[in-house]
């Protein structure tokens, strides 16, 4: 894997979101400072002054979109961290948060480093989102930096040109049929799964979940469950018990996409 990223993305329904405040800033930059890289650009949508096409240089721009913040009116940010002090990070950069009730998602990605586990980096993500909204889901993942992997988040595909990794046919279908999910049914967020990861945050409804042979998903037997407050739980698997807990939610029709 090319920059291997440590993402997390948590999920929740966006009639169910507050707004998008200044503390929710404060502590992006928080988390993105513990890279040691620079916040050089930014999106941000509905917030009057701000192209939503088009992205911004952060720090010139950082007192109008915190005036922004504060009036409630941000319907989506993005933050991008690289290293040189250049545009066009969408889908090049190498640490982001970002969060929008479009899709009902917040994303933290940062380059992996010593110390630093998908555990962590997942709950750190939760602590930030649900500054915003209630969540219901979450999953942690590694994926190439050149592999734009918060698009990877909201179910869709990006690179950049300098990416050697590729999905496959069969992996690219599945990863948008998760795209649908956010603007359809949000089955995720009602006790189904985008796939199984190492590390997922689950509410009681994915605990419940049935499988074939009539046990719910916590009877398992498989991974380690920690409560985290909010309704949540965290699911850790090792990579033989993610093999054998996707053959079976997949048996029971509960796994939606890649």
């Amino acid at each position: 894997m090319t920059d291997p990223t440590v993402c997390a993305a948590l999920y929740f329904d966006p009639h169910e979101a507050g707004t998008i405040s200044v503390a929710w800033l404060d502590e992006a930059l928080r988390l993105l400072a513990q890279t040691g890289l620079p916040v050089r650009e930014s999106e941000i949508t509905g917030v009057p002054g701000f192209d939503q096409d088009l992205t911004q240089p952060f720090p010139p721009n950082e007192a109008g979109i915190r005036a922004g913040l504060a009036s409630g009116s941000a319907k989506s940010i993005r933050l991008y961290a690289h290293p040189e002090n250049r545009e066009g990070y969408v889908l090049n950069w190498r640490a982001s948060a970002g969060i929008g009730y479009r899709h009902g998602e917040g994303f933290l990605g940062v380059p992996v480093r010593a110390g630093l586990t998908l555990k962590d980096h997942l709950l750190a993500t939760y602590a930030l989102t649900r500054l915003v909204a209630p969540c219901r889901y979450g999953i942690a993942y590694l994926r190439s930096a050149h592999l734009a992997p918060a698009f990877y988040a909201r179910g869709m595909l990006g690179g950049s040109l300098e990416a050697d990794d590729r999905e496959d046919d069969a992996n690219t279908g599945r990863i948008f049929q998760f795209f649908r999910e956010s603007y359809g049914a949000r089955r995720h967020l009602q006790g189904m799964f985008r796939s199984v990861y190492p590390v997922q945050l689950l509410s009681e409804a994915h605990r419940s979940a049935r499988l074939t042979d009539g046990r719910t998903v916590a009877e398992l037997g498989l991974g380690r469950w920690t409560q985290v407050g909010g309704g949540l739980w965290l699911w850790e698997l090792s990579e033989q018990e993610i093999a054998a807990a996707a053959q079976a939610l997949e048996r029971a029709g509960l796994i939606l996409a890649a």
